[in-house]
């Protein structure tokens, strides 16, 4: 049984094809490639036909084998929460929920697809996770999967592919990833153009939300500063170390020569500066903190609204994947007070496969193990 997952939130974009047998599951193929054009902004498609024609392209490059897709989406035109009403009967649940849609998402009901979760029933009522989305913006996800060829099977949130892929690690990794002083910790996937943040508590995701600051918030500041192309900015990010910027804040705050190093201008002639120069500049790393900052807010903002929320039970750890800067785990820890772990995806059996192409022996690109598309892809194992 073979399963594609797609994670489409950016125009870097992340496929991963699993198989399931009796062995268990195992990645084929995993690969992260990027469309042209820039037909996707902040995870919405603003050309369907340009994603279309660059997912053909993808298809043809790495031979995926099936044409069966299960797509992931993120972006601010999601809503996910959490409602009580008191209703067990799942009909009138249903009936309910259909007839007062608009007054638990803020969209006109002919504008939203929706869908929903029980999450727990007592004797009296029920509690359900309920997600929404504009339907214009599902709708040019769909077509642009239509127009490359392909078939959509499903359309799911990066938060549910997430968290699928967490679960999946909770329940065949011997070493649990889970925090056992309570099994509640944070999940936080840095993306390329958006990020995910939810908690996740006794196996129960809760408090899913979208931000902005991903990779790209550091792309966008870089640029004015240093006066480089996008992919000289990104070789920049790959090679900086937020190891120099732990501890050094208080330092910086008291020294006015740096103060005047932190704005927005640029640097003195930056196109003649290497990576090696340019990541010691004290404006660079003041840049870096400063957005490090804007995450660990994204961060505290969950954590925060968690623990008022929930009596007696606290979030203490910090599970991180995604576009991972060296060393701002250890940023992050520093500044939230909370251990931080990288997210371990090594309870999935992957090895890169040699392809013959153009008669030369080339390795497959392995890209990133992408959580998002396995998570997408377990939903069709599932």
């Amino acid at each position: 049984m073979i399963s594609i997952g797609i994670n489409l939130s950016s125009n870097r974009i992340s496929i991963a094809e699993l198989s399931k047998s009796r062995k268990g599951i195992q990645i084929r193929k995993m690969i992260r490639d990027d469309l042209p054009g820039n037909p996707i902004s902040r995870g919405e498609i603003i050309n369907p036909l340009e994603v279309a024609n660059g997912l053909k392209k993808i298809w043809k490059k790495y031979r995926l084998s099936g044409r069966k897709v299960y797509l992931g989406i993120a972006n601010q035109k999601t809503i996910v929460k959490e409602i009580n009403i008191p209703l067990v009967d799942d009909n009138e649940i249903s009936s309910s929920i259909k007839y007062q849609i608009s007054e638990y998402i803020p969209i006109p009901k002919d504008d939203i697809i929706y869908d929903y979760f029980i999450i727990e029933k007592s004797k009296s009522s029920s509690r359900l996770l309920l997600v929404g989305a504009m339907k214009s913006m599902v709708n040019s996800f769909i077509e642009s999967i239509k127009l490359s060829g392909l078939i959509v099977q499903a359309v799911d949130l990066n938060a549910f592919a997430l968290f699928r892929t967490l679960e999946y690690i909770n329940k065949n990794k011997n070493k649990k990833i889970k925090n056992r002083e309570g099994d509640i910790f944070l999940a936080i996937n840095l993306g390329d153009e958006v990020t995910n943040v939810e908690i996740l508590a006794d196996d129960k995701m809760k408090y899913p939300r979208v931000t902005t600051v991903s990779l790209n918030s550091f792309i966008e500041r870089l640029n004015p500063i240093i006066e480089r192309d996008t992919i000289f900015c990104r070789e920049l990010i790959d090679s900086y170390d937020f190891k120099s910027n732990l501890g050094t804040s208080s330092k910086k705050e008291g020294d006015a020569s740096s103060k005047k190093k932190t704005g927005k201008e640029p640097i003195k002639d930056p196109t003649e500066k290497g990576i090696k120069d340019l990541i010691k500049d004290d404006r660079i790393i003041s840049m870096f903190e400063a957005i490090a900052q804007d995450l660990i807010n994204e961060i505290n903002i969950s954590i925060e609204h968690y623990n008022q929320e929930s009596s007696g039970s606290k979030v203490k750890k910090i599970i991180l994947s995604g576009n991972i800067i060296k060393n701002i785990d250890k940023y992050i820890e520093d500044k939230t007070g909370l251990k931080v772990d990288l997210l371990d995806l090594k309870s999935f059996k992957y090895e890169a496969t040699q392809q013959k192409t153009g008669g030369q022996d080339k390795k497959e690109n392995a890209g990133i193990l992408d959580p998002i598309a396995i998570g997408m892809s377990l939903r069709g194992l599932n």
